[in-house]
């Protein structure tokens, strides 16, 4: 190939290829629509209009991808109701309202098809542990990769939990963890469930509360992953073993 036929595929590379003013653009066109759909949800919740915040949430998961969604509406939207509660601007039956709400959108069944064969996960909250959300975005994250997921709901213990990954065949087991409360019990539950599962079926445990506990968690063979993105991640690898 002669250097005019090289500059001619160069040149037709970089017409085709999107400018980095266009990827700016559009990265910032995705930050102001999140914004925009993150400020309208909090008013919703602030006028306690359950109605409107679902509307809202429905036009942006039309609008999003199901990551984009999760990652840039729904984690941010919990985290500032979790300050504003925190700050005293809102009240528990804020924070109970919108909770009830998110959870029902996310629990919309979807067209999973069939999965008779895809790799089969348990996905549920360790005793003492009722905040389900974290779970339930998990438990979607899981099933957009190909995932059969079993949601257990919240609060099992080690042994029902292991009981579940035995008797479904699951290849692996995602909890969520939001309270401090319990800590050394939280702990004590997690290192048993470690010892109670096969150690090729690998246990995931994320959210708020796992900062403290995670050199614990890691030790003992459980992965932390830092969020959703990491999650998503860790599940390719899994699939890939």
């Amino acid at each position: 190939m002669d250097c005019a036929a090289l500059e001619k595929l160069v040149s037709e590379d970089r017409s085709q290829a999107p400018s980095d003013a266009l990827v700016l653009t559009s990265v910032r066109e995705t930050s102001d629509r999140s914004e925009q759909y993150l400020e309208r949800a909090v008013e919703a919740i602030e006028t306690l209009d359950r109605h409107r915040l679902y509307r809202i949430l429905g036009d942006a998961s039309v609008e999003m991808s199901g990551p984009e969604f999760r990652h840039q509406l729904v984690v941010p939207l919990l985290a500032t109701i979790g300050a504003r509660w925190q700050e005293g601007s809102l009240r528990i039956v804020h924070e109970h309202m919108a909770t009830h709400v998110i959870r029902s959108f996310l629990t919309i069944p979807r067209s999973r098809g069939d999965r008779s064969r895809a790799p089969r996960m348990v996905i549920t909250t360790p005793p003492g542990q009722y905040h389900e959300i974290g779970a339930l975005m998990a438990a979607a994250v899981a099933e957009e990769m190909g995932w059969d997921v079993f949601y257990l709901g919240t609060s099992l213990p080690a042994e029902e939990i292991a009981a579940a990954v035995r008797q479904t065949g699951a290849r692996a087991v995602a909890l969520s963890l939001c309270y401090r409360e319990s800590d050394s019990h939280v702990l004590d539950e997690m290192l048993r469930l470690r010892t109670l599962v096969d150690s090729d079926i690998p246990v995931f445990v994320g959210g708020n509360a796992v900062h403290a506990l995670r050199e614990r968690f890691v030790d003992a063979g459980i992965t932390c992953p830092e969020d959703l993105a990491g999650f998503r991640a860790a599940l390719q690898t899994a699939l890939t073993v």
